[in-house]
């Protein structure tokens, strides 16, 4: 049975907004909706899996900045209201994590992974915290393929749906 953790840059590419994300070229924006259907249909009980966020809402906060409430007028938006309604429903996972430094206790503290982006470093935690072992959804965001040898050390698990269209930093 599935279990996802949805990096916010997988919504937002679902969304269709060329100006928000331009390295997204069609084929990542399709598998990026395709992806948000499937993590929604999991979350109304639909179809079975998990989706794992935290307890306090830090995913749910970032979510917030990019995507809107009202669920239109992208598919990463309609995915976001179906959080928002079934985010503490039974095919919702929701793990304490303990902010530490900027960072969570939660993260490895390992020299190969000091780099890795802070603002993502929730997604970690949350996936490590998780009964699930779930799968960390990402789009866009180089960082998850530059540390994917470490990640994959400490035990985290990402799938690089766009891995052709990986920003280039």
């Amino acid at each position: 049975m599935p279990a996802y953790v949805v990096e916010t840059n997988v919504a937002i590419v679902a969304n269709n907004r060329p100006q928000q994300i331009p390295q997204a070229d069609l084929d990542c924006i399709s598998t990026c909706i395709d992806k948000v259907v499937e993590c929604a249909a999991i979350l109304k009980g639909e179809v079975p899996g998990t989706i794992v966020l935290d307890l306090h809402g830090e995913i749910e906060a970032e979510y917030e900045r990019h995507l809107n409430y009202s669920g239109q007028p992208g598919v990463g938006d309609e995915f976001f209201a179906v959080v928002h309604q079934y985010g503490y429903g039974p095919a919702c996972e929701r793990v304490e994590i303990t902010p530490c430094d900027g960072s969570y206790l939660e993260f490895p503290s390992t020299a190969a992974l000091e780099a890795f982006d802070y603002a993502d470093r929730k997604f970690v935690a949350v996936a490590l915290a998780s009964t699930h072992t779930p799968t960390i959804l990402n789009a866009v965001d180089t960082d998850w393929s530059a540390h994917r040898s470490p990640l994959e050390s400490a035990g985290v698990r990402v799938l690089e749906l766009c891995p052709q269209c990986l920003l280039r930093r």
